[in-house]
């Protein structure tokens, strides 16, 4: 796994940053609410030996929202939240950068010709040896998404930051451009008071009706597209319960409404697979690295509500809130897990 905890610009990503601004580099049009686009102008990046985030031909700032950008029109994006600890490090940021870049990889942000490869408009060839054109593309926008991230989680520590990635305006209809200006939105926001709470009394979670659809080509981003838990989270709740439990229309269990779940059976842990519905989440990557290293098995399945007659432990996990123990499950009480203290020192270091 990357080191995360460095939250530096790695040599590879200053050679990307430096190449911006060329004929092939891709536009990223920032709307940022964080003030960093202000700060970036003079504070220096860790890892860049004391240079500072300047605007190219290819970065464009104070990028207002169209009324004809895609995220908007078709929800053609993706969006991640982040948490900022007090010394100002973003938890598991090079892998918020990952999983955005295998989102816009998976929803074809840089179309490539379907002979070469390379992007639509490409004209040049890429050798064996060196990487493809989309891949230097993506080098080059992840290099600058995450300088300026560093710097606004400066400026917000001890919060969160939430970065929108929009393909922006352009195509016919549905039909997205082939070489799109990437609209990336930032803010910052203070995390949930309630979350502190819940991970010293751990939570209730009561069944949703709702189910989500199953599609394989969407399952595991998390894409812009989520009027099912806008649905989900507009259903009463009862009285005892903190959040839902979602299952998809086969009846398979597959997360709460805003976390990834985790069971533990004796010495293994088992999540569910998300092949066809739900976002396989930063936080429970993390924590399954976690756990692998305390010697527990790790598996991912399809899993049913049948499981939780032989849980001795559920757990609940996302960027905010880290690890949460999970009491009960609408009929299902679990005892007070005993290992939780040790789980939660070893995601630290992954952290």
């Amino acid at each position: 796994m990357t080191d995360v905890r460095s939250n530096k610009v790695t040599q590879d990503e200053q050679k990307a940053l430096s190449g911006a601004g060329a004929a092939n580099s891709p536009t990223l049009c920032w709307h940022d609410l964080t003030g960093s686009g202000t700060a970036g102008s003079t504070a220096a990046v860790p890892g860049t030996a004391g240079s500072n985030l300047e605007s190219t031909n290819s970065v464009i700032e104070n990028t207002a929202i169209s009324g004809a950008d895609r995220a908007l029109a078709y929800g053609d994006g993706l969006f991640a939240t982040m948490r900022v600890l007090d010394d100002g490090r973003i938890t598991c940021l090079d892998t918020h950068l990952s999983r955005l870049a295998q989102g816009m990889l998976r929803l074809g942000f840089f179309r490539t010709d379907s002979h070469s490869g390379m992007p639509a408009d490409s004209t040049s060839s890429a050798g064996a040896d060196k990487p493809s054109a989309q891949d230097a593309l993506l080098s080059q926008l992840l290099a600058h998404i995450k300088s300026r991230l560093i710097i606004a989680a400066s400026l917000h520590k001890g919060g969160g930051l939430k970065l929108i990635l929009s393909r922006g305006e352009g195509g016919r209809g549905y039909l997205a451009p082939s070489n799109p200006k990437v609209l990336a939105v930032l803010s910052a926001f203070a995390l949930p008071a309630h979350y502190s709470d819940w991970r010293a009394r751990g939570v209730a979670l009561a069944s949703a009706s709702l189910q989500l659809g199953r599609q394989p080509k969407l399952a595991g981003m998390k894409h812009l597209n989520r009027l099912e838990q806008v649905l989900i989270r507009a259903e009463p709740l009862p009285d005892w319960a903190d959040d839902f439990l979602v299952k998809d229309c086969n009846g398979e269990v597959i997360e709460s409404s805003m976390a990834n779940l985790v069971f533990i059976v004796g010495n293994t842990c088992i999540t569910p697979h998300h092949s066809y519905a739900g976002v396989s989440g930063v936080m429970r990557q993390c924590l399954l690295e976690a756990l692998l290293s305390l010697g527990y098995r790790v598996e991912a399945k399809a899993v049913s509500e049948a499981l939780l007659t032989c849980c001795d432990a559920v757990l609940m996990s996302n960027s905010l809130m880290g690890v949460i123990e999970v009491r009960r499950i609408n009929h299902h009480y679990f005892p007070e897990f005993h290992g939780i203290d040790a789980v939660r020192d070893a995601l630290d270091s992954f952290l």
